[in-house]
């Protein structure tokens, strides 16, 4: 339904999900693998209801009780490395979706990366854990906008960038970590012009455009890359 654009039907859909799943740990509270299946619902929903409008406060409470699931399941697996990792990655969303002027909307992505830089340390060689750390910062940096501090936004997308070329740089096929390089590039180029340096922000909008050119003509029916 997503994908024929029929949004209210598949948030629909997601909402009739979220419930069975209510019913079914309602039945089952001891059961961690039900626990965990009603908390991707909640996420779910909230990343459907985030490509919909005027959702940002129900989007934020999905996010905030799979949070709490999540919070409640690594209480009792302080060591196990997936929920850690989901912790950290709806910490992000939680923060993202929260009004972007709040003290705790910072605070929570900022602790997300946190956990993420912990996993990723722990585990050097993962590329895709030192990405995830990546989209962190890329997060924080468009939290920052939004809220109008451009100097710690930039801060922030300049870390997100440096992630983001070092993995695309250790795998130079991966067009999904080259897309994330030239949207960086691209996040760059927007902040650099609004801070007052447009030369800077000329250059990342020349790399951003050079590699989306790479991308559309190695997969020319990909719509992401030419929009």
């Amino acid at each position: 339904l997503e994908q024929k654009g029929d949004v209210p039907s598949t948030i629909e859909n997601y909402r009739r999900s979220r419930s069975i799943f209510e019913q079914l740990a309602a039945a089952n509270p001891a059961d961690a693998s039900i626990q965990d299946e009603l908390a991707r619902a909640h996420e779910t929903l909230g990343d459907g209801l985030g490509r919909s409008s005027n959702s940002r406060r129900e989007r934020l409470q999905s996010y905030e009780a799979a949070l709490s699931i999540r919070r409640n399941l690594l209480a009792q697996k302080p060591f196990d490395t997936k929920l850690r990792r989901s912790v950290g990655l709806t910490l992000l969303k939680v923060g993202g979706a929260d009004d972007p002027n709040k003290a705790g909307s910072i605070e929570n992505i900022r602790h997300g990366i946190g956990l993420l830089e912990a996993l990723s340390a722990e585990n050097p060689d993962n590329q895709p854990a030192r990405r995830e750390v990546g989209f962190g910062y890329y997060q924080l940096g468009n939290t920052l906008l939004e809220a109008h501090d451009y100097a710690a936004a930039l801060e922030s997308w300049r870390k997100a960038f440096g992630i983001r070329e070092q993995v695309a740089a250790k795998d130079p096929k991966n067009a999904q970590a080259r897309f994330d390089l030239a949207v960086d590039h691209a996040d760059l180029a927007e902040v650099l012009t609004a801070t007052g340096a447009p030369d800077e922000a000329l250059a990342h909008a020349r790399q951003a455009l050079s590699i989306l050119q790479q991308l559309s003509d190695a997969d020319p029916t990909n719509a992401v890359y030419w929009r």
